[in-house]
């Protein structure tokens, strides 16, 4: 159904014993996506199944993934980085505030075969998403920071 564009009627379905049966499905495909741009969005239709079926939490914890695969593509699209952002916002947001935190699985070294477990909270994702917001709009208006390497430099 998601290959053929159905997924909306994937969402009508009851599935009334299958639900965890196919949130698995759907997360194993989420996990095989390599490309995200030119193939069917998994993640998209798992954070969809996830609200509406109120598990909130778990749309949160795909859309952080799916954020995370976005920042590291060779060149981010920045407006889909902004609406991930405001997904993840606003599932996260609809957590209680004493339990609105995700894990999240970061790679470790340039191989990313290794992983680092980390606790991220509203607040985080909040920082985050301001400072993405900051630094397009520091590229739109021709604001580049220094870095380690230009501070060698002398200048006049």
């Amino acid at each position: 159904m998601c290959e053929t564009s159905h997924a909306t009627h994937l969402l009508d379905l009851p599935f009334l014993a299958l639900q965890s049966a196919v949130d698995a499905i759907l997360t194993q495909k989420c996990a095989a996506t390599v490309d995200l741009a030119n193939t069917t969005p998994y993640h998209k239709i798992l954070y969809a199944w996830r609200i509406a079926h109120s598990d909130f939490r778990g749309a949160a914890a795909v859309s952080l993934q799916r954020l995370q695969r976005l920042q590291c593509a060779p060149n981010p699209d920045n407006v889909a980085l902004e609406e991930q952002y405001i997904a993840l916002l606003n599932a996260l947001g609809c957590v209680d505030p004493k339990n609105a935190w995700i894990l999240s699985e970061e790679p470790v070294g340039k191989t990313g075969k290794t992983s680092v477990r980390k606790v991220v909270t509203l607040q985080d994702i909040r920082k985050e998403y301001q400072a993405e917001l900051d630094r397009i709009a520091a590229i739109e208006n021709n604001q580049f920071p220094f870095t380690g390497d230009d501070m060698d430099v002398d200048m006049l």
